[in-house]
């Protein structure tokens, strides 16, 4: 997992499966990541090329990424101040 990891600067702190048997990840950026229990390595690859296009920029904001989703992943986001509204 490293070798997958490590070129988009996230270095694996912490491997963890819970009572369900679904696994989570926790990086050393403090991002934690919900794998669940299926096709673990296709969303690994997937969270491996979206982090560095769409999620580093903002990782410090981000609470979880959950990737059990079939075409995509969501974030949670850390509770802050709120964000203005544009215009």
């Amino acid at each position: 997992m490293q070798a997958l990891f490590e070129p988009v600067g996230l270095k694996l702190e912490k491997l963890a499966q819970d009572e369900r048997r679904a696994w989570w990840l926790t990086f050393d950026n403090g991002l934690e990541v919900y794998v669940g229990r299926e096709r673990f390595e296709e969303r690994l690859r997937r969270l491996a090329q979206v982090y560095p296009k769409v999620l580093a920029a903002q990782a410090d904001r981000i609470a979880v990424v959950d990737l059990r989703y079939v075409n995509g992943f969501a974030v949670r986001w850390k509770a802050g101040p709120p964000v203005p509204a544009a215009g």
